[in-house]
Parts: structure tokens; sequence; C-alpha cells
């Protein structure tokens, strides 16, 4: 019987050949060497799998290539390399990042202790690790009770999957995540199965991950229309994922999924009016926004949020279709903030 590694640290690549050798340098100098590499290639057009095989003959761990025959998206390349791993725990790791050198000895150790089925730790945007990018709420080694695992996610914008170590048996199915758009962010969708199938998830207070930065995300590039289009695709997700569901039989993760999801309508008005779009898109913004099916319910859902009440005058203006008086609203209380700040 063959060996069944410990990890498969699962790479995604789609024409990754400037940082893809420093991601595969980093799995090959781990302190803890029981693993193996699934890196799917999404049909790259430059070096990327010829750089995967030359570091085969380099490795003395498994690196298995995986080819998609078209480019179909971050998240399909996440969900092949789950599907095919063999290791009992997966990591992610994306192809322009790379790990700190004791990553996967941290992760084994915490488990040995504690059983975990999932394991979040932090990361850093710096080369050294010093500095840490995320605020968790939560002590090392602590057990997180799944009520409150939502309620980071929200907070914290916490959907990526690369620091995220989790057990095989938990790594979510194309089925599971349901039909997609390839253009969506490949984490979220992953996120919330893992979230709903977890029993056991816990804390791991080190930076294990460094993740690069760029000056412009892809999606921060995008047009206003087209980051509203997304982020309202994403939140319908979150409420059809309740349909199955009745209410009175929803618990409290199930109930703090809804909360996420209306809430999140809520931020859209935010940074809709915030962004650097014309006021034409900002109008075609609040229009789609106030014609969402989702968005009266989160006005309502206002009344229960404090940390929303600077904001309920704008949504109520929005459910009415007042589109160019929140607008104006909007500017006038910030010209009235900007003076504030300067006494």
């Amino acid at each position: 019987m063959s060996h069944r590694p410990f990890f498969s640290i699962n790479i995604p690549v789609y024409n990754g050949e400037d940082y893809l050798e420093q991601a595969l340098e980093s799995c090959r100098y781990q302190t803890f060497q029981d693993f193996e590499i699934v890196l799917v290639d999404d049909c790259s057009t430059d070096r990327t799998v010829a750089i995967s095989r030359e570091f085969q003959k380099k490795l003395a761990q498994p690196l298995r290539i995986l080819s998609h025959a078209d480019n179909i998206g971050e998240l399909a390349s996440r969900l092949t390399g789950y599907q095919a791993s063999r290791g009992r725990y997966i990591v992610s790791l994306d192809h322009d990042d790379f790990l700190r050198k004791d990553c996967l000895e941290q992760i084994h150790n915490l488990v040995v202790e504690t059983h975990a089925d999932m394991v979040l730790y932090n990361f850093s945007e710096q080369v050294d690790f010093e500095l840490a990018c995320k605020d968790f709420p939560f002590t090392s080694y602590e057990r997180i009770a799944k009520k409150d695992l939502l309620s980071w996610y929200y907070s914290q914008y916490g959907s990526a999957m690369w620091y995220k170590a989790f057990k095989r048996e938990l790594a979510p199915t194309v089925e599971e995540c349901g039909e997609h758009d390839p253009t969506i962010f490949g984490d979220v969708l992953p996120t919330i199965v893992l979230f709903e199938k977890c029993q056991s998830p816990y804390y791991l207070g080190e930076n294990l991950y460094f993740h690069r930065i760029y000056e412009e995300s892809k999606f921060m590039s995008l047009t206003l229309a087209k980051r509203y289009q997304i982020r309202s695709y994403l939140n319908a997700l979150l409420f059809e994922r309740l349909q199955a569901y009745p209410l009175e039989e929803r618990n409290v993760y199930q109930q703090s999924l809804r909360e996420v999801a209306l809430r999140n309508q809520v931020k859209l008005l935010k940074k809709g009016l915030r962004s650097s779009g014309s006021y034409t898109e900002k109008y075609l913004f609040l229009k789609q926004l106030g014609q969402s099916p989702y968005f009266q319910e989160s006005v309502d859902y206002l009344d229960t949020m404090p940390i929303f009440h600077r904001y309920k005058k704008l949504v109520k203006l929005v459910a009415k279709h007042h589109y160019h008086l929140a607008i104006g609203y909007h500017w006038y209380a910030r010209k009235i903030w900007k003076l504030r700040k300067q006494r």
C-alpha cells in the first residue's frame, strides 16, 4: 500500500512563471517533510508547466501536475486539487506566495495536540513574516465556536483558503459549491462549505504564510458596475444556501449566515458611494442595489445593528429610490466630517 502523506499542498496556477519557483522552494525546505504537492495548471500559456516539471526532479516528495484543457478559473482549479489530494490534511498555497519554513510543522503540532479538523493561521505581507496581517479575535491553540466563524469571516473578510488547513474529508466539492460564475473569487464558496462542515476549528497564532500584494487587485481594477455585479452575486449565494433550511430549523450558524448576507447589502452601499466611480456609475449602482430582492430585508435588519446607525438614512433613501438624494447626502456628510476633522 502506498504511503499516505500527512499534508497535501494544493497550488492552483495560471501563468505563474514569475513566482512559482519561489513557492515550490518554500515547500521543498519545510522542516516537516511528510507531504505531497498537487499543482493544478489552469491552461497556462507561459512556462508554468515546464518550471513544474523541472522542479519534480529536485523534490524528494511527490509533485503531481494536473492540467485543465481550458482556462476555467481559480475556483475550479482549487476544487480539482482538493479532489486529487491524498494527504490527511490539505494546505493551500497560491503560486505567487510562499510558506514559512516551519509552516507544516506548526500545523502538524497543533493537530496532534488538539485533533482539530480545521486550522486558521495568520499571514504576513513581509518576507520576514514579522508583521501579522489580520487581527484574529482568538488566542493561539483556542478552539473556535462555530457561531463565531462567520462573525469573524464577515468582519475580517476571512474567505481566503490559503490560511486554512483542513482534513481531506472536509474538502469542498463541485456539487457542494454549486454552479458558479468563473470570474467570481475562488475562495468564497469553498470557505462557506468548509465552515459548514468543520466540527473542531482551531486558531494557530503564527504568521505562517507570505501573501504577495499588488498595487491594484484584479477586483479593484474592475468598474463599479462589475464590482457590484460580483458582490451581489456572492451575496445572493449566501441567501440561496439558506433556502434549504426552514426558518424554525435554522441553527446559530445559519442565522449567522443570514446576518452576513444582510450586512453585506449595507456594506455594498457604503463601498459604492465611496468609490471613485463617476456620478452616472454611482447612480446606476444605487438603482441596481435598491432593486435587489434582499435590500428591503436589509433595511429592516439595520434596526438591530447599531454599528450601521450612520448609514440608516442612506439605506432608506436608496430603498425609496431617491438615488440622486442619496449621492448628495453622502457627499454632504463626508464634507462635514472632513471639516470637523480639521478643527
